[in-house]
């Protein structure tokens, strides 16, 4: 009985962590569409810098995530 419940608690946590996976490349991919819209339209040069940053730190983000559960 206990194994059956360590295995349900066990298959939740993966699929918790497989979905906030998910958000987090879709966070990444908006914010890339986000700044080649910005480097389209002539954005100024200080807030393109400031969006590429900030896409940077998310998808360090990403992949502290990905390795911490791997």
């Amino acid at each position: 009985m206990a194994t059956l419940r360590n295995l349900k608690i066990k298959t939740s946590t993966c699929k918790r962590i497989v979905k906030e996976l998910r958000s987090y490349e879709k966070e990444v991919e908006k914010e890339a569409a986000k700044t080649a819209d910005m480097k389209e339209k002539g954005a100024d040069p200080y807030d393109l810098k400031q969006q590429v940053t900030e896409r940077s730190s998310i998808q360090q983000l990403c992949l502290q995530f990905f390795l911490l559960f791997s």
